[in-house]
């Protein structure tokens, strides 16, 4: 296992630098970085601001992906900047990676900087009555674990999780629902540490008190069936859900494609999104 632990974030890692090569913050965004919303290390979080709309600001908050393994605020930063300029106050942040933290420390690391941003909310200026929240691949998972956990009685076991703010809308992006793919199995049992798998499984808990879901797969997308597979779900529940499968016939339309902000395809999926949340404003 740690050996592809090691594989995972050498591969990713190199993905995300040649595709993030030659970047730079832009000039409308204010940053504040590295805020702390706990003692570890990796508990911390940017909030990338917009010039261009008065306080307080509508919030996404973002949960990153990385085979519950790798990733972090600095390997997303310009991702979600490009979610602020789109008119969002935009939360990045890191949280404890597996397998050094298994289960449940993002979880919980999720939950402590919801409490943060509630505790906070009037220094940093931001719109309690309007947050969102977003996560692609295994975030995608970890922001419907923490529904689960925050909308479903027979999942949530954790004094951690608390109900200040409400969640007007999300975006499920390239997720991991079911983890029929070998690797997925490998990463998710990293994750898990001593705990069983049904504990973080996600199709049976999903209920009707989850908020309006933005659905997002596309055509190369390696997780494409686990997105029909709750889309399915989300409607059986009768969940207001828009789907989106992105694809093209002069190119591969591959895993988490809109991360990748000088692609043409990955702008109007990321437009797509923000104008989502905005018919909540």
């Amino acid at each position: 296992m740690a050996n592809l632990v090691e594989t995972i974030r050498k591969r990713f890692g190199d993905i995300d630098t040649k595709r993030d090569e030659g970047l730079t913050s832009p000039r409308d965004i204010t940053r504040l970085d590295d805020i702390r919303y706990g003692e570890d290390p990796m508990q911390v979080l940017d909030l990338y601001l917009p010039q261009n709309i008065t306080p307080p600001d509508p919030v996404i908050v973002h949960v990153h992906g990385g085979g519950w393994v790798y990733g972090d605020k600095d390997r997303y930063q310009h991702y979600c900047m490009s979610l602020a300029r789109r008119g969002f106050a935009v939360v990045n942040f890191s949280y404890r990676l597996a397998p050094e933290h298994t289960y449940p420390a993002s979880l919980e690391d999720t939950a402590l900087v919801m409490d943060y941003l509630y505790k906070n909310a009037a220094m940093l200026h931001l719109d309690l009555h309007h947050v969102f929240m977003a996560g692609d691949s295994a975030g995608a998972h970890l922001l419907c674990d923490y529904l689960n956990a925050r909308t479903n009685p027979a999942h949530n076991q954790f004094a951690f999780i608390h109900q200040d703010i409400k969640i007007k809308a999300i975006s499920l992006n390239c997720g991991a629902y079911m983890f029929a793919d070998d690797q997925s199995k490998q990463l998710i049992t990293c994750m898990l540490g001593d705990h069983d798998i049904q504990e973080v499984e996600i199709l049976s808990y999903v209920n009707s008190d989850y908020p309006p879901v933005h659905l997002v797969t596309c055509q190369d997308d390696f997780l494409r069936n686990d997105a029909k597979a709750l889309l399915n779900v989300l409607i059986d529940k009768h969940i207001p859900t828009t789907f989106h499968y992105y694809t093209s016939k002069e190119r591969d339309v591959l895993h988490c494609f809109f991360l990748n902000i000088k692609d043409p395809l990955g702008w109007r999926a990321n437009e797509d999104l923000c104008n989502y949340f905005k018919t909540f404003l």
